[in-house]
């Protein structure tokens, strides 16, 4: 039904925008750089006033004025490789990835390969007289331990 009424439908792959949308990588992105430059200068000018909902949408306008230009624009469809179409803008970006192309070596799981290389260091128990020493793996816990909730208070039950 699309081809019957020249209509060309393109879908752009999830968490991809950053590279693949035109408006996002023209207009957006940049823009939002210019009004953090606009409002650091404006917080620099007011010093102690905070800036109201008027300041900022006028920061916003003059922004998105200079940034929303035709050119811009058009910019933002060549980059992402809408128009003129470019299939093969981003050729190994976006590829998925195969589980298989890691060579199978039979070793030790993750696991044990974990603390095989965790470091291990010798720790003397300070307050035994005898200086037991042993060794293991080294927490924060074992120097502190994690702070205790204070109880909780009763409520008092509303009379009905």
């Amino acid at each position: 039904m699309l081809k019957n009424h020249n209509v060309h439908l393109l879908t752009i792959p999830p968490q991809t925008s950053n590279k693949t949308q035109p408006l996002d990588i023209t207009i957006f992105g940049p823009g939002k750089c210019t009004f953090d430059a606009l409002l650091s200068s404006w917080v620099i000018d007011h010093p102690h006033q905070p800036a109201t909902i008027y300041d900022i949408t006028s920061l916003i306008c003059s922004t998105f004025i200079s940034a929303a230009t035709p050119q811009n624009i058009i910019i933002g469809f060549e980059a992402a490789g809408i128009c003129p179409l470019n299939p093969n803008i981003f050729i190994d970006a976006f590829a998925p990835f195969e589980v298989s192309d890691r060579p199978l070596c039979p070793q030790q799981s993750a696991c044990e390969a974990g603390l095989e290389s965790a470091a291990f260091v010798e720790l003397t128990d300070a307050s035994t007289s005898d200086g037991v020493t042993f060794k293991g793996p080294v927490s924060p816990r074992d120097f502190k331990g994690f702070p205790m909730a204070k109880p909780r208070k009763e409520m008092k039950k509303r009379k009905k």
